[in-house]
């Protein structure tokens, strides 16, 4: 509807590319490998030596070398939770962001009031699933610090711009000062545009 790619077509760029891509008499997908597990890592030298077995995880080891090593892991995917003092004794429900998807939170019609606690793009994500569901949402949001001026991209869909689709407005300078970001630097505009009554009535009209 604005204009925006669907997941679909990245998926198949992606596809395509690596099978496009080629080096040495290989493609991309040739040098992917699925299924292994890294037993230990170690640099020797110049080079990076990794100890790998299937993911049964047997005595069939291989020993792979490379002089460049990059770590995705996952380790973002790791849940963390800020020292919540009471919450034993809480009788409402905590998740992560991690498991909202998977939650029965915002189906759940007994299940009125939610409070976020956060400022990034997955707080607004759960705030605007909560919030479509007909949820009353608290946003807690810390004043100071990172992540204290919201998240990075959160942008109505419909305003009217000059640009192709809202999302390209949102990436301009001067449109991206309008909206809660943690990128933008807390200067006194951001400060009367998101903290006082005249700038957040200004921003009200510009987005309607």
């Amino acid at each position: 509807m604005y204009d925006m790619f669907k997941a679909k077509y990245t998926g198949k760029y992606l596809e395509d590319y690596v099978d496009h891509v080629h080096a040495s008499g290989q493609s991309l997908r040739d040098r992917i490998q699925f299924n292994v597990h890294v037993r230990s890592v170690e640099k020797r030298g110049n080079s990076w030596h990794l100890v790998c077995t299937g993911s049964d995880k047997t005595n069939d080891t291989r020993i792979l070398t490379a002089a460049r090593l990059m770590m995705a892991n996952g380790q973002a995917s790791i849940t963390r939770y800020p020292n919540l003092p009471g919450r034993d004794s809480f009788g409402g429900r905590i998740i992560h962001q991690i498991d909202f998807s998977q939650s029965d939170l915002v189906k759940n019609k007994e299940i009125q009031h939610v409070a976020v606690l956060g400022g990034g793009n997955s707080a607004a994500d759960m705030v605007y699933e909560s919030v479509k569901a007909g949820k009353t949402v608290s946003w807690i949001i810390r004043k100071t610090g990172d992540g204290s001026t919201g998240p990075g991209v959160f942008a109505p869909a419909n305003v009217s711009t000059p640009y192709r689709n809202p999302g390209l407005a949102a990436q301009t300078r001067i449109m991206s000062t309008l909206q809660p970001c943690f990128m933008n630097k807390d200067t006194l505009w951001s400060w009367f545009l998101h903290r006082t009554t005249y700038g957040i009535s200004m921003i009200k009209w510009i987005f309607g």
